[in-house]
């Protein structure tokens, strides 16, 4: 708990006066917290019991799956970059390849910090030979320690990634963990030589000589080659049922809650709280109250 953490020595007696301290000066009281929690689980309850029979049909499997092809087909023909991005994030579901494209991993030596902050400001400034001409110096200056890593890659690649890890500059790694998403496509969001070189890698397993872009030199490693076209349901029928079943269930359960109102026979007694009907519908329907004079003060 975060008042273990802040105070590591402290006994499990100060611990509990200092959550409740703690509970105290943020305007928790235990007894609201309680009832929450138990309105929560309650909740929880009814809504597992409203929709304990509600499954996904493999008709309506198909059928979801179809669409989600369709939409990314629609995406990524029209901008494969956006396939690249979120393929590599790899934070939704890939439904579609736009065009053939490679999965590489990567070494990079990257130019100094330096460096790379008077490049940016002399592009900034427009004065792209002037930058250029310091990208070179800077790849100059790395390129020995470049070489020495690609020396040192075996032949079979196998601690290419042991490598990665000692002497990558990308740290991203460890965020994007199968590597990098590549399309072979003018619209492509890497440096035309990054996609280039991971388009001369013929097998998986081969590796890249030294590949030079604004960042540094690169080493790339293939990992996977993956044909363009609707990825196999299969492939992703795990993912897509428990999408269209938590759909589905929001959806039953909302339904009920309906058929359950109109069984509630509901008085209002708006002048008990001053309020006109006029008013009371305006909440209802999300619209602003707020008079002209109410709004002056």
């Amino acid at each position: 708990s975060q008042a273990k953490e802040e105070n590591p020595d402290a006994t499990e007696s100060e611990i509990d006066l200092l959550v409740t301290t703690m509970m105290t000066e943020n305007g928790y009281i235990e007894e609201s917290i309680r009832q929450s929690q138990t309105e929560s689980a309650l909740l929880n309850k009814i809504y597992a019991s409203a929709t304990e029979g509600v499954s996904i049909s493999d008709d309506e499997l198909q059928k979801g799956y179809d669409e989600k092809v369709a939409s990314a087909k629609e995406t990524y023909d029209a901008d494969p970059a956006s396939y690249e991005n979120e393929a590599t994030e790899a934070y939704s579901t890939i439904y579609y390849v736009p065009q053939e494209a490679r999965r590489v991993q990567q070494i990079l030596i990257g130019i100094s910090d330096e460096d790379q902050a008077q490049i940016d400001e002399l592009t900034a400034d427009g004065k792209t030979e002037e930058a250029d001409a310091l990208l070179q110096e800077a790849l100059a200056k790395i390129k020995g320690d470049a070489e020495s890593v690609l020396g040192q890659i075996s032949d079979d690649g196998s601690n290419f990634e042991d490598l990665m890890k000692e002497h990558s500059d990308d740290t991203s790694y460890e965020q994007y963990t199968a590597g990098y998403y590549v399309v072979d496509s003018e619209d492509s969001m890497y440096e035309s030589n990054f996609k280039d070189a991971a388009f001369d890698l013929k097998n998986v397993g081969d590796v890249s000589g030294l590949v030079p872009t604004d960042y540094g030199y690169h080493i790339l490693r293939l990992e996977e080659i993956i044909p363009a076209g609707a990825i196999p349901l299969d492939s992703v029928k795990a993912e897509l049922t428990e999408e269209l079943l938590a759909s589905k269930q929001e959806t039953t359960f909302i339904q009920m809650i309906e058929e359950w109102k109109k069984d509630i026979n509901i008085e209002l007694h708006l002048d008990l709280i001053d309020m006109t009907q006029e008013e009371y519908d305006a909440i209802v329907s999300g619209e602003d109250t707020t008079s002209e004079d109410d709004a002056a003060e």
